[in-house]
């Protein structure tokens, strides 16, 4: 999470020396909005799998809302099962693309002529982290629907607690 924050502090030195050097010198780094991007594309993905963690990702509750006791537990576990697979398969998916750019020497079509496969490492880096933090919630949702005593309790924090 703290590379994810620095991202977007050094998108903001980035764009602000552009602003600077077109303003006050009429010169472009010609860069900024390259390496901007890349930085976009590393604080989203080395962020995902601590805004999980923390619970900021959206969720629809609307069927959620209808179970209580061992049924809501259930339901966890089979959304947590197929968004575990989910990114399981994405996440094979996106390390074989950047292999394929490293193998093919893929280059940007900038001025930079960069390496495709260097910024574009953040993003499995990114996936394998949300993947286990994933496989993690998947571990707790399982033993929240064997926990003992959970049939016919009825309270919102064992719904909530499968993150």
């Amino acid at each position: 999470m703290v590379i994810s924050a620095l991202s977007i502090v050094v998108i903001t030195v980035i764009v602000c020396a552009e602003v600077f050097l077109r303003t006050a010198v009429g010169v472009s780094t010609l860069i900024s909005a390259e390496y901007a991007g890349y930085l976009l594309a590393a604080n989203v993905y080395l962020g995902l799998a601590w805004t999980f963690r923390n619970g900021g990702f959206i969720r629809v509750e609307l069927i959620h809302s209808q179970f209580r006791g061992r049924a809501a537990a259930l339901i966890n576990l089979l959304i947590t099962v197929i968004a575990t697979a989910t990114l399981l398969v994405y996440t094979w998916y996106i390390i074989g693309f950047v292999v394929q750019n490293y193998r093919s020497g893929a280059t940007s079509i900038f001025i930079t002529r960069t390496v495709l496969w260097v910024p574009q490492l953040v993003m499995p880096i990114g996936s394998v982290l949300l993947t286990c933090s994933m496989i993690s919630a998947l571990v707790r949702a399982a033993a929240a629907l064997f926990a003992p005593g959970l049939v016919g309790q009825e309270t919102e924090d064992q719904t909530e607690d499968w993150l």
